[in-house]
């Protein structure tokens, strides 16, 4: 199972709170003569303006961050038969046959599947346009009736929307989130910045052998811890 150690990993540094500020050219300031004597800036004053700049969204960056880990962590409910899952793709998209048959295994666990209407490679290599894939996952933040948002892939494209999604109403819903590979990106941050527990494990089109079923049960179907995980047999001495 791609997620067998469903531990949160606190990525340093996602998303920083202020992009470094690059002050517009004033026309006033250069281009000048240097006849008139005034309006030319010496390179050191100019470096000196870009490094308290930079400290100054670094300072902010830290403070966001030391505000962050102050909030108590959420555990999002665990899921249960009869749970909705939300099959979304904040990244790249799949062909049809694999959805369908993502959905279809997800049914026989005895899940109601929601589906978001960006599942196949709609953009180029991405499921959408990026204000498309954020917009359908924070639909399903919202709604009530969704206790789980299953990435229906990786591939590429989650960094590209983490600007564009809304960590406190994340945290304002709690579910399970889960996904691998490049859904690892949207994770992480939703562990940062939304303090809530989100989880590196399956996605709709993965396998589900007797292993991940078995791990992905342990862990988000079971408010008990899920303990230890034995090796897979599939991988076992790789």
């Amino acid at each position: 199972m791609a997620g067998a150690s469903v531990v949160p990993v606190l990525a340093p540094s996602l998303l920083a709170a202020q992009a470094p500020v690059v002050r517009p050219i004033d026309p006033d300031e250069v281009g000048r003569s240097d006849s008139t004597g005034r309006g030319r800036r010496s390179n050191a004053d100019s470096t000196g303006g870009e490094r308290r700049r930079y400290r100054a969204a670094d300072r902010l960056k830290r403070e966001e961050a030391k505000k962050q880990e102050g909030a108590p962590l959420i555990y999002p409910p665990a899921l249960g038969p009869g749970s909705t899952i939300a099959v979304v793709a904040p990244a790249s998209g799949s062909s049809r046959s694999k959805i369908n048959a993502g959905i279809a295994r997800l049914q026989r666990m005895g899940f109601v599947v929601k589906t978001s209407d960006y599942l196949t490679k709609g953009f180029g290599y991405l499921a959408a346009k990026d204000e498309v894939r954020a917009s359908e996952f924070m639909k399903y933040v919202r709604d009530p009736e969704v206790d789980c948002i299953m990435a229906v892939r990786g591939g590429y494209g989650c960094m590209r929307i983490l600007p564009l999604l809304d960590f406190d109403e994340i945290r304002a819903n709690p579910k399970v989130i889960i996904g691998y590979s490049d859904i690892t990106a949207l994770v992480n941050a939703v562990y940062q910045k939304s303090r809530m527990i989100a989880f590196h494990g399956p996605v709709a089109t993965s396998g589900f052998d007797s292993y991940s079923t078995d791990s992905f049960r342990r862990t988000v179907m079971s408010a008990a811890p899920a303990g230890e995980f034995s090796e897979s047999d599939q991988f076992r001495g790789s």
